[in-house]
Parts: structure tokens; C-alpha cells; sequence
């Protein structure tokens, strides 16, 4: 299992599949007002659907890091794109697996 999220994974970093997250590309306003701009801490902890204490640090966590350049936001936005994909009931598992084994490979600690 790992080693399928882990191929999947470089598959999409190889070909270039970095689709900025749908709650980064809202643009414009709409009919109920102006666009609302959401964190990114926001964006994982809605879309991720977070729920246990662990969950809520590890965003926390992963904010941090790509606040402070240690963690490129176009890693965390692939292994979010790909888990959202893979489950909409329980995404946090597959987004939590799949960060911590990508950003292990290229030399980045969590």
C-alpha cells in the first residue's frame, strides 16, 4: 500500500501534476460578496476534514514549515490534490502518509 502512495506520488512530482489547491484558485467576487482568502492552515484542516488533536498539530506543523521555506507548498498542495482524490470521506490518512514519505524522500523533515 505504501509503496503504490509512494510511486503515485513521484509519478505526479515527475510529470509535473501541481495543481494549486480549488480553495487557493477562488478569484473574483460572488453573488453573496468578495472572495474570502483562506489560510493554508485553514484550507487542511476543512478539506482534510481534521478531527483528533494529532491531526490539528501536524497542519499546524505543516503551516509552520512552509511559512518558514522549510517545506515547498507545491509538495503539500500534490499530496492534498492526491488525497482528496483517493478518499472524500477520510482524506487526513492518505494526505499524512503521503506528505511524510515524499518529504522524507527529497530531504525534508517533519
Amino acid at each position: 500500500m505504501i509503496r503504490d502512495l509512494a510511486r503515485a506520488a513521484c509519478a505526479m512530482l515527475l510529470f509535473g501534476v501541481a495543481i494549486g489547491p480549488a480553495a487557493a484558485k477562488a478569484a473574483g467576487p460572488t453573488k453573496s460578496g468578495p472572495a474570502v482568502q483562506v489560510t493554508l492552515k485553514q484550507q487542511l484542516e476543512q478539506g482534510l476534514k481534521c478531527r483528533r488533536p494529532i491531526e490539528f498539530q501536524f497542519v499546524d506543523r505543516v503551516a509552520i514549515l512552509v511559512e518558514q521555506g522549510k517545506l515547498p507548498i507545491k509538495l503539500v498542495n500534490i499530496c492534498y490534490d492526491w488525497s482528496l482524490k483517493r478518499s472524500s470521506s477520510r482524506p487526513w490518512v492518505y494526505f499524512q502518509r503521503s506528505l511524510t514519505e515524499l518529504a522524507k524522500r527529497q530531504g525534508f523533515a517533519l
